[in-house]
C-alpha cells in the first residue's frame, strides 16, 4: 500500500493556516510488528527533507547496544530451544550462554567467538531451522541476520544501517510518542503503545488521555499457529490477537470521529508459509 502522509480523510479540511494535529494510537499485541511500522515511517519522512534525520545520535547509540542485546538473548534462546528438542550442545558453549548477562555485553571480549562456536555446531544449526517453525519460534527471529553481521555490529564505531534499525528488537513499555511533521500544516502524533500482556492493560487510559483522529491495529498474519506463551500457551498468537482487537474496539474510548483501521501485518511472512509444505 501507498503511504501518504498528510493525506486522505484522517486530515480533514484545514480552511486556514494553522497547523492540524492529527494523533494516531498504534495497537497489537506483541510481535506484531507495529513498533517497526513506526521506525520505517520515521525514515519514510525524513526522506522528503533536506534537514531532517530520522533518527538522533542518542537514538542510534541505542540502536546500537540493542543490536548486540539482541545476539546474546538470540543466543541464551537458540541454546534453550536446543536443550528443550534434546539436541546435543557443547558444555562449553551451555555453561556461557545459560549464564550470559545483556547487561555485561562482552566484557571479556569473548563473546564473538563463543556465538561462532556455538552457532556452528550441528545442534544449534538444527535449533534454528526449528526456530523457523511456528512451534519453536524465538523473540529474535532476526539472529541470522545479527551473527552474519556481528564483525560490524560488535564494533563500538560501525555505521548503522536502515536495515540494522528495523531488525532492532526492543520491547515497548508504556506509549511513546512519535512527532512528524508533514509540510507547515500537519503534525501527526504516532503514539506506539506496548503489545504485551502487562501493557495491554494500559490501552484504555492511553487511547482516552487525548482526542484521536484514528487508531491502527496491527495483527500479524503469520502467527496463526505460533502458540502465545506469555498468555497462558493455550491459544494461538493470531487467536489472542483477534480476541484483544475484538475487546479494544468494543470498549467507549476512542469517540464517533475515531477511525478504526486493521492493519494486516507480514503478509510476506504469511504467503512463505503457506507454500512451505510442512505447514
Amino acid at each position: 500500500w501507498e503511504l501518504k502522509l498528510g493525506m486522505g480523510g484522517l486530515c480533514g479540511k484545514n480552511t486556514n493556516n494553522d497547523r492540524v494535529n492529527i494523533r494516531v494510537l498504534i495497537l497489537g499485541i506483541a510481535g506484531s510488528g507495529k513498533s517497526t511500522f513506526v521506525k520505517q515511517l520515521r525514515y519514510i519522512s525524513s526522506q522528503d527533507s533536506t534537514e531532517e534525520q530520522a533518527f538522533d545520535e542518542s537514538e542510534i547509540a541505542n540502536f546500537k547496544e540493542i543490536l548486540k542485546r539482541n545476539i546474546v538473548v538470540g543466543m541464551k534462546e537458540l541454546v534453550r530451544l536446543a536443550q528443550h528438542l534434546e539436541l546435543d550442545i557443547s558444555d562449553d558453549g551451555l555453561e556461557y550462554f545459560n549464564n550470559a548477562s545483556v547487561s555485561d555485553l562482552d566484557e571479556k571480549g569473548e563473546l564473538k567467538e563463543k556465538v561462532l562456536s556455538v552457532w556452528n555446531e550441528p545442534g544449534a544449526q538444527q535449533a534454528w531451522e526449528k526456530s523457523l517453525t511456528a512451534e519453536h519460534s524465538i523473540q529474535i527471529p532476526s539472529l541470522e541476520y545479527l551473527i552474519s553481521n556481528m564483525d560490524r555490529i560488535l564494533d563500538n564505531d560501525f555505521t548503522i544501517t536502515e536495515e540494522d534499525i528495523f531488525r532492532a528488537r526492543q520491547r515497548t513499555t508504556g506509549a511513546s510518542t512519535t512527532k512528524i511533521e508533514v509540510g507547515k500544516k500537519h503534525l501527526w502524533e504516532i503514539v506506539d503503545a506496548g503489545g504485551q500482556a502487562p501493557e495491554r492493560s494500559k490501552w484504555s487510559r492511553i487511547a482516552s488521555s487525548s482526542p484521536l483522529k484514528a487508531v491502527l491495529y496491527f495483527h500479524a498474519l503469520d502467527e496463526f499457529s505460533v502458540y502465545s506463551r506469555e498468555d497462558g500457551g493455550d491459544e494461538t498468537k493470531f487467536e489472542v490477537s483477534l480476541k484483544v482487537f475484538g475487546e479494544i474496539m468494543n470498549e467507549d474510548v476512542f469517540g464517533n470521529d475515531c477511525a478504526r483501521i486493521l492493519m494486516l501485518n507480514k503478509c510476506d511472512l504469511f504467503e512463505d508459509m503457506m507454500e512451505d509444505e510442512s505447514m
